[in-house]
């Protein structure tokens, strides 16, 4: 039997358009995502107006070119790719034509606080500015993507590099545009969990990977400044073989793994809350966005995650993050892997759009 809890409390006021944003990794962009195709303009429109965030590992070797003319270059997933300027074009007139608010994550160099990441600043500085003189000054951008430090030790000089790193950014696009620009920027998109493997929920904080990575999200919002709008995190409920499927990728079998019961479990269900209380008294006084999260972490489980039951536990996470006062909430994805809103390796597409709805 299936017991749904009702909370009828008043959730403190949020903006519904903001917190139900969606996600667009940026490995589709690399396999040249076609954003002129009706079927995926409709679609999208359908969804309502509201934010649309294109990030990921991938970003993390993305560079731009916004004078190569070609329509799209293609690359593989985890390797290096380019985005030309008509494409990036694309991707802004489809945010125009939706209603959706771009916010476009940039590559912000690598691990290594020693490393200047002269490239990567001047990329994305020549980006930015050219998007604000191309007068898309409503885009905006999220700053790195899970570059979690090495070993805790590091925290504070990665932190410290990635702020230098950003400033340098700013200064670029300023010295382009002939004015200071103050464009709105969240970083450093930490991803906080999932679990090690085993890990129980009463033991969440005594795992390092879950310690360590607020360890970092503290120094990161203390070293910030206040070039940030606000500080940002991702999360997971579970991996794959923390619900007995694998490897990762693996289909849900049949008949289905006695550990799938966690997925229900109202003490797995909980984690987020604490994950997001331990977040939220880490930053401070600091706005806080969620801007990447689903059940199961890399790319998800075909015949559960892209299923209509993820809708339920999606509705529940949404709900949590209303009740808390969440200003911004990216659930995966748009498109892509197994927990796409429209079209992914399984399950049907409009049985995914109509529960959306």
């Amino acid at each position: 039997a299936t017991r749904i809890n009702v909370t009828t409390s008043q959730p403190r006021p949020f903006a519904p358009e903001n917190l139900t944003a969606v996600a667009l990794d940026t490995c589709l962009l690399k396999q040249g995502l076609n954003f002129s195709d009706e079927r995926l303009i409709n679609f999208t429109k359908a969804l309502g107006k509201g934010v649309l965030r294109v990030g990921g590992t991938d970003q993390n070797d993305y560079a731009y070119d916004v004078n190569d003319s070609r329509p799209v270059v293609i690359s593989n997933c985890s390797e290096e790719g380019v985005m030309t300027g008509p494409y990036w074009k694309s991707l802004l007139e489809f945010g125009r034509v939706t209603g959706r608010q771009i916010l476009f994550g940039l590559n912000a160099g690598g691990r290594d606080p020693a490393d200047p990441a002269d490239d990567a600043v001047s990329n994305a500085s020549a980006l930015v500015a050219w998007t604000l003189d191309a007068g898309h000054s409503d885009v905006m951008w999220s700053f790195g993507n899970e570059r979690n430090p090495q070993n805790v030790n590091e925290s504070r000089a990665l932190a410290e590099a990635m702020r230098d790193r950003l400033q340098r950014v700013r200064a670029g696009v300023s010295d382009t545009t002939g004015a200071p620009w103050r464009g709105v920027v969240v970083a450093p998109d930490l991803g906080l969990g999932p679990r090690a493997l085993g890990t129980e929920p009463a033991g969440l904080f005594n795992d390092s990977k879950v310690s360590d990575a607020l360890a970092y999200l503290k120094v990161f919002a203390d070293v910030a400044g206040d070039d940030l709008a606000a500080i940002s995190w991702h999360t997971y409920d579970f991996r794959a073989g923390e619900l007995g499927v694998a490897p990762d990728d693996s289909p849900l079998p049949t008949p289905a793994p006695e550990n799938l019961s966690k997925w229900w479990d109202s003490d797995y269900l909980e984690v987020f809350d604490r994950l997001a209380d331990a977040a939220e008294a880490s930053v401070g006084s600091r706005d806080l966005w969620l801007t990447e999260m689903d059940s199961v972490n890399h790319h998800g489980i075909p015949g559960l995650t892209d299923a209509f039951g993820n809708s339920l536990w999606l509705a529940r996470r949404f709900g949590a993050a209303a009740s808390r006062g969440s200003a911004f909430m990216a659930r995966q994805s748009l498109l892509g892997f197994d927990y796409a809103l429209l079209g992914g390796r399984s399950a049907s597409e409009v049985g995914r759009v109509a529960s959306t709805l």
